[in-house]
């Protein structure tokens, strides 16, 4: 069972955290697409505080004994999608960046045969 100093304990923490994100979304510190996840962890963190009986109910539903098991199982679990979809973005960005150094690479070749067949512009462009 859940004491009700952990259940205080719990608001607390999830309050200053949603406080911090939301500055953080609102100073443009992070984008808010990639804080969506981190968001929908501290409402449902907070809906488990308001109501323990939720995470009761969900405890026994998944036949894990302890309700506190089932919210450090929970944050686990919720923390391995978190860490997914990270590793998804960073591999997304890389090719990006992989995509676009091998096309400035293209350019800067395109840009170096352009100004071997006008030698006598001496590399610069009219202004």
């Amino acid at each position: 069972m859940i004491t009700r100093k952990f259940l205080v304990l719990l608001i607390i923490m999830v309050a200053i955290y949603l406080v911090v994100l939301y500055h953080m979304i609102k100073e443009h510190v992070t984008l808010l697409k990639y804080t969506l996840l981190w968001g929908l962890m501290g409402v449902i963190l907070l809906i488990f505080a308001v109501f323990p009986s939720s995470v009761m109910w969900l405890a026994n539903l998944f036949g894990i004994y302890s309700d506190t098991n089932f919210l450090f199982l929970f944050m686990i679990g919720f923390e391995f999608i978190l860490l997914f979809s990270l590793t998804h973005i960073v591999s997304r960005q890389n090719e990006n960046n992989k995509r676009m150094v091998q096309e400035i690479a293209i350019l800067e070749k395109r840009v170096r045969e352009l100004e071997q067949e006008n030698p006598e512009d001496g590399g610069e462009r009219p202004q």
